[in-house]
């Protein structure tokens, strides 16, 4: 946010510098400056007829209707090519190509600025012309070569200058846009996840559980201590003396269930590390899955953004056919329906890839009102599609599957502990006892009979978990091999769908589109053909993008089926 603040305030700066040598020009009293837009009929000197007057006024309107979608396309490519240099890593292929985009525009506007100052000289005369030129800005009238020449010798130009090196430096030091790649979204989900944080705090707890499992005595010893009065007979004396006892005593496992316990212990920290890492391959795909629905959602917009100036070009054309009596009213307002129809759809894709982008934030851990930014194209930088029998091979490392082989071996090991638990521990006891001065010491061994509870319940209990625990794993690695089957049969179809589409029916289609709206200008077909035409090609091109990013959902499934990356 504080490097949006440091850009508008720098913009604004800049164009505020630009604007000042302007106004006190006008307020100096320099000579009109006729620009793009201004109304030559107030210009009483000018003595024009009202008949003149009127065709001024058409010519101009007419000329601000047309290049008012070039100037906006300039406008949002000069932002587009500001947000490119804001990246942390700027592509320079996407710059070049913006700025080439950017100087064909000015060539286009200019060319439509001297056709526009074409039209109003056929209505002036001679004398009007000349007065016209006398009292407009000679700069304004001079060829583009040489006005991009000359610009910087004028104090204009040098504003025009510093307002440059102020933007320049504004992108130089200012911080890189919150624009994320598909990568940088998912490490940005995997540190953010409550769930795998979560998970981490389980595996914590089960290297607890190995802790105690590798204590050598699984109990605590035991210390007693007593003491009792004990009376003499009158024989003795009749007084008292007092007996004193001190003991331990240490519970022994003699079954072997230490060794069990450490290998139960060991198997369930291997399943909750596998289970993390499973988390992990989950929600690595639904990252993947939202971030190229963003981009997809981000492309149709722009697919949109151009169907929407073809229908207000194609409208345009029709409306001027229409004045010159080559059309029906008919075609007319089907041209409007059309506009209107490309219009909405705009807006519903644009409130679609909003709702993506709340999603893809959401997953990631995101702030709702933070700036995000999809960066990339849909479907690039795949990887070849490896050997099936590659692929296949790898599905046995799967984390599920690993974590439920680990519980398998978790709840064997269980089973085989609790059916050592009926065997009875061995106590033994060592104590020393103070009678009258006269010492006692000596030691016991003790050992629980297992006659009414022999363990039955605990048994049963772990029988049933570890068969759980087979029937479970069989089902994982049926389920593991059906994903893999159904998302390496999607990635080949759909890879196969993406060749056609560019091999065969884009180039051809954009082609097509050309030729008939050349042969509409020309009159040589009707507006229906281009309609259909206009049609198809959007439809087409909405379908390669369809095709796109069923590529990418089906590589990101074949991920998510082999439990790792397919590089």
């Amino acid at each position: 946010m504080e490097n949006i603040v440091v850009a508008t305030m720098a913009a604004l700066l800049g164009r505020l510098l630009i604007r000042l040598p302007l106004a006190s020009g006008r307020e100096k009293g320099h000579v009109r400056n006729f620009g793009n837009e201004e109304d030559i009929t107030t210009i009483a000197e000018l003595k024009l007829t009202p008949d003149q007057a009127d065709q001024i006024t058409a010519i101009r309107e007419g000329y601000i209707n047309d290049t008012k979608l070039f100037q906006e396309k300039m406008r949002d490519r000069r932002e587009e090519l500001k947000s490119f240099w804001l990246r942390e890593n700027p592509d320079r292929k996407k710059i070049a190509a913006a700025e080439k985009e950017i100087e064909m525009l000015r060539y286009v506007l200019w060319d439509m600025l001297l056709d526009y100052r074409e039209a109003i000289s056929k209505v002036l005369n001679e004398e009007q012309q000349r007065n016209l030129e006398t009292m407009s800005q000679p700069q304004q009238m001079r060829p583009w070569f040489r006005w991009k020449k000359d610009r910087f010798k004028s104090r204009h130009g040098r504003f025009q200058m510093l307002y440059s090196i102020i933007v320049a430096i504004v992108i130089v030091f200012s911080g890189p846009a919150s624009a994320l790649t598909m990568e940088e979204a998912v490490a940005t989900g995997l540190r953010n996840s409550p769930a795998i944080q979560a998970f981490r705090l389980e595996e914590d707890a089960a290297q607890g559980q190995m802790q105690k499992a590798k204590l050598p005595p699984y109990s605590n010893p035991v210390i007693e201590g007593g003491f009792s009065f004990k009376d003499r007979s009158p024989d003795e004396g009749g007084d008292q003396f007092v007996n004193n006892e001190i003991s331990i005593s240490q519970s022994v496992e003699v079954g072997g269930q230490r060794r069990l316990r450490i290998d139960t212990a060991t198997h369930n920290l291997a399943r909750v590390r596998m289970e993390i890492h499973d988390l992990e391959r989950s929600l690595m795909a639904d990252i993947r899955d939202h971030f190229g629905q963003a981009l997809f959602l981000r492309d149709k917009m722009a697919l949109a953004e151009e169907f929407v100036r073809l229908q207000e070009e194609l409208s345009r054309l029709v409306a001027v056919k229409y004045e010159a009596g080559d059309v029906a009213a008919l075609e007319v307002n089907l041209s409007q329906v059309e506009l209107a129809k490309a219009r909405r759809d705009r807006i519903a894709l644009s409130t679609a890839y909003k709702n993506a982008l709340l999603s893809l934030k959401a997953l990631i851990g995101m702030a709702p009102d933070a700036e995000l930014i999809p960066e990339g194209d849909l479907a690039a930088g795949l990887a070849p599609l490896p050997d099936r029998e590659a692929l296949l091979g790898r599905l046995p490392a799967r984390p599920d599957i690993k974590a439920a082989e680990a519980e398998t071996l978790r709840s064997g090991a269980a089973l085989t502990l609790a059916e050592k638990e009926w065997i009875p521990n061995v106590t033994w006891r060592l104590f020393q006892a103070v009678d009258e001065r006269r010492y006692d010491r000596g030691g016991t061994l003790s050992v629980e009979i297992p006659l009414f509870d022999r363990k039955e319940a605990e048994r049963t209990e772990a029988r049933a978990r570890a068969s759980q625990a087979r029937v479970r794993e069989a089902g994982v690695t049926r389920n593991a091999r059906k994903e893999f089957d159904e998302a390496h049969a999607s990635a080949t179809s759909s890879l196969s769908d993406v060749e056609v589409f560019k091999q065969a029916i884009l180039g051809r289609s954009a082609e097509n589109l050309a030729l008939l709206q050349y042969a509409f200008r020309e009159g040589k077909i009707s507006f229906y053909d281009v309609r259909i035409a206009q049609r198809e090609t959007i439809e087409l091109r909405n379908l390669y993008l369809d095709a796109l990013l069923s590529v990418q959902r089906a590589y990101n499934a074949l991920e998510r089926a082999v439990g790792g990356d397919l590089r």
